[in-house]
């Protein structure tokens, strides 16, 4: 099939906008568990990790550098890094109560109030 030049131009860029989406979709759930592992750190080790999220962002909405990010992030139901980091801890934790995770991380996991020396908490 022959198309003509504009819409080959486009066609190509949405195939590499979905690839690209997709690449960000995956990113983003393979790197649910080692979000964990950036709690508590300063905001000078997240920054980076924001600034790509960013520009994945703009690079699948089709933004300029100038155009803002935040309502490309909303837009996307993307949380920001930071925020994201805390969800996913909250995640864990709930599923680990639920009984919803892995066997090592039930056996770490346990309920203040199953503690005898902590039920006042």
């Amino acid at each position: 099939m022959f198309l003509p030049s504009a819409s080959a131009e486009t066609a190509e860029t949405s195939c590499v906008s979905g690839h690209i989406a997709a690449a960000c979709l995956s990113l983003h759930s393979k790197s649910a568990g080692l979000l964990q592992l950036l709690y508590g750190l300063p905001w000078s080790t997240i920054a980076p990790l924001q600034r790509v999220q960013n520009a994945a962002a703009q690079l699948v909405l089709g933004l300029s550098p100038r155009d803002h990010v935040s309502s490309a992030l909303q837009t996307l139901h993307w949380l920001p890094i930071h925020y994201r980091i805390q969800f996913k801890i909250a995640q864990l934790m709930h599923n680990a109560l639920a009984g919803q995770c892995p066997e090592y991380i039930k056996d770490i996991v346990a309920p203040v109030a199953s503690n005898p020396g902590r039920q006042q908490l």
